[in-house]
């Protein structure tokens, strides 16, 4: 069952309000992992805070890339991790973008996103959809198919459950803005910033964050 429920169903042009929570819905990289140079997942202990090492954990959805946008056209692929990331040695900063189909300011980030993977690969970003189209409603593999379809992201967009909502706000507020977005340095995968809402200078935030950080 679900423990809780939205805090605020308005649609916000700069952040939309979430207290998602529940027990079900379990079902991109910018460039190629280069598995030939495959490494284990940084050792804990692991967090959500400034300076922690965010856990790994396993997702499905579509692999979405510069060079292929069109989900219809890939696999749903249930493994889809962090360690993808930490094996790309291509990013240098990595944002994890959490939303929903009915959050407005959520939508609104998908187009800055896929022009800021396109000009800037360097920049990787992991798309995951947590709700649906209707406010507290878990996403379904049916609504990451339309919200790719819509939005032909060129980054990895998975399917969002407790395995990514606990670990990712938990420590937040009861009521988050969405998209919620965790930047990370991706050489250690640690969280060097957190933003709130839709920004449009994302890309300029995360990698002045990454540079700036100091472990």
């Amino acid at each position: 069952m679900r423990t809780s429920i939205l805090a605020l169903a308005a649609l916000f042009s700069v952040a939309c309000g979430s207290s998602w929570s529940n027990t079900g819905g379990d079902g991109g990289v910018g460039g190629a992992v280069d598995m030939a140079k495959s490494k284990s997942y940084p050792m804990g202990p692991y967090g959500n805070q400034t300076g922690e090492v965010l856990a790994d954990f396993t997702v499905a959805g579509f692999r979405l890339t510069p060079k292929q946008t069109d989900s219809s056209k890939l696999q749903w692929d249930p493994g889809i991790k962090l360690l993808d990331y930490f094996n790309n040695s291509g990013c240098k900063a990595l944002l994890i973008s959490l939303g929903a189909r009915w959050c407005g300011a959520c939508r609104q980030e998908q187009g800055a996103l896929v022009a800021d993977v396109e000009a800037d690969p360097t920049f990787c970003v992991l798309g995951i959809l947590q709700e649906g189209i209707k406010n507290s409603s878990p996403a379904t593999q049916a609504d990451v198919e339309a919200w790719t379809q819509e939005y032909q992201q060129n980054f990895y967009v998975v399917q969002g459950n407790t395995k990514t909502w606990n670990p990712l706000v938990k420590g937040y507020g009861s009521t988050i803005g969405l998209p919620f977005n965790l930047i990370l340095k991706p050489q250690t995968m640690q969280v060097v910033d957190v933003v709130q809402g839709f920004n449009p200078q994302i890309h300029d935030v995360a990698m002045a964050a990454v540079k700036n950080f100091s472990d």
